[in-house]
Formats: C-alpha cells, sequence, structure tokens
C-alpha cells in the first residue's frame, strides 16, 4: 500500500515527538522514521545508570509534564524512556514501523541531498556567472553525491 504524506519527521525522541504534536495540532498530515522504536537511542545506547541532567519538572513536552511524586528529582533511563513511550501514545505518533520505510528513506535523503548539494551548483551559475560546463560538473557531482548518500543511508536502515 502507497502511502503519501507532506512532512516527515526524522527520529521518534524527544524533538521528533515534540514536532509531531505540533503538526497534528496544525492539522499536518505526517509521519516519523524512526530505525528502532519509540525512545529507541534511550533503550539501547545509554547506560543503565544514565539519568536525565535536568530535574523532573523540567521534563515537559507540548500538551505533556512530570506528573510524578519528585519533581526535584532525576529521572532514571527506565523513567525516560516509560516518559516518552506514554507521551507517543498519548498524541497517537504516527510513528512507521522499523524496516518499513526503507525505500521512503533512501528517497528523502537522496532528495535533500540532491537538493543541497546538487541544486545549489545552478545558483552558482546564476548568481555568480560561473561557466555552465563547471556548473554540469558540480551538478553531475551533487548527483553521485545524493545518491551515494542515500545508498549508505538505505544500507544502514533496518529491513
Amino acid at each position: 500500500m502507497t502511502r503519501r504524506t507532506s512532512t516527515i519527521v526524522i527520529g521518534a525522541g524527544h524533538a521528533g515527538l515534540a514536532m509531531s504534536r505540533c503538526l497534528s495540532l496544525r492539522s499536518i498530515d505526517h509521519v516519523l522514521l524512526e530505525r528502532g522504536e519509540v525512545a529507541n537511542t534511550w533503550k539501547t545506547e545509554r547506560w543503565d545508570s544514565l539519568r536525565l541532567l535536568t530535574p523532573n519538572w523540567q521534563s515537559r513536552l507540548p500538551d505533556f509534564t512530570y506528573d510524578g511524586d519528585d519533581p526535584d528529582a532525576f529521572m532514571t533511563m527506565p523513567e525516560v524512556i516509560a516518559f516518552l513511550e506514554r507521551y507517543a501514545a498519548l498524541i497517537a505518533a504516527p510513528v512507521l514501523p522499523a524496516g518499513s520505510a526503507f525505500k521512503l528513506v533512501f528517497h528523502t535523503v537522496g532528495l535533500a541531498a540532491l537538493l543541497g548539494y546538487g541544486f545549489g551548483a545552478f545558483v552558482q551559475g546564476i548568481w555568480w556567472g560561473q561557466p555552465w560546463g563547471a556548473v554540469a560538473k558540480d551538478a553531475i557531482d551533487g548527483l553521485l553525491f545524493a545518491l551515494s548518500t542515500a545508498a549508505v543511508f538505505a544500507w544502514l536502515w533496518p529491513h
């Protein structure tokens, strides 16, 4: 099944979930791409003894705040994970399952790299008066960069 969306948010951590909520409040269709699951980095790449470096009373996301018994304490790693998972469930974040977004990741990263590097060459040709042969060479370099960048992201993305 093909799904079309107007916005893609990379990551389902604090920032990605907060952005998802803001987009939802504005009725903007979007999806969150996460290589694993919500709070994946907290679950797989943090020490068990790690604590959040800010007191609990400062832990807040759009329309969601800390509601525990000790606002002056510091959340442990499992508490941060639970905080993010509760928030994702509350806002019904549209997180794509791991591996389902393989082609989407390839296309998104490739397009971003092409726009950033490949089309930038045309600006140089128009505004700075570079010879069009040099502009074409830079545009082809940008296309090759975009393809290789997208290929690396797709290779690293779980599928």
